[in-house]
């Protein structure tokens, strides 16, 4: 990304596919330096501390917890026939359970 003479590079490391483990807390930090070499520095230090030191502006997310998916349920449409636009469908879901429904 670049715009009037400065330029940042975006990278995401860590929240890919299914690598993020149901009912764990994770937070995450944005790295943000004055050139690509001193990002690369920071982005493999041991730590968010050691980053700063390098003299990396480290911002850290609230703490969230990752959600499982849902335990299977049904969902039924009635009616099974009709023109869209015209006719009226409903929805109902029956069985579907979340281990933290405070969560929803």
């Amino acid at each position: 990304v670049s715009s009037a003479g400065a330029s940042a590079t975006v990278t995401s490391l860590g929240f890919e596919g299914n690598s993020l483990t149901p009912s764990t807390s994770y937070v995450y930090a944005i790295l943000r330096a004055d050139n690509s070499e001193t990002l690369a520095a920071g982005v493999s230090s041991e730590s968010l501390q050691a980053a700063a030191a390098l003299g990396i502006s480290v911002t850290k997310s609230l703490p969230f917890i990752v959600d499982a998916g849902p335990t299977p349920g049904s969902v039924e449409i009635l009616p099974l026939q009709g023109q869209a636009l015209k006719t009226s469908f409903s929805f109902s879901t029956n069985g579907w359970v979340d281990e933290d429904v405070a969560s929803l």
